[in-house]
């Protein structure tokens, strides 16, 4: 079996994979990253949970703008509803009822 090529990541360290990602998946630096968390005061977007979070850089799909940092489960809310804020307004009102 031949030897397992990894990605050409600059650096192997957990710091520089992450800087990689976010520089090609969004093109932002991990100093971006963290301004944006600084302005949403460490907290989600879209619940506001301050801490014990999992971090997602939040974008759209059609314009590839960064929108901010998510929770994993508000991310995932995001996705099922296919960014659709209709949908979203829909079900906040029927949840109202």
């Amino acid at each position: 079996m031949p030897p397992r090529r990894n990605k050409p990541y600059p650096s192997r360290t957990t710091a520089g994979r992450r800087e990689y990602h976010l520089r090609k998946r969004y093109g932002i630096t991990v100093r971006d990253r963290d301004e944006l968390l600084r302005r949403q005061r460490g907290r989600c977007a879209g619940c506001r949970r301050a801490r014990g979070w999992k971090k997602v850089v939040d974008h759209n799909h059609r314009t590839k703008k960064v929108r901010g940092i998510l929770c994993h489960h508000c991310n995932l809310i995001l996705g099922h509803a296919k960014d659709n804020a209709n949908t979203l307004r829909r079900l906040a009102c029927y949840l109202e009822k």
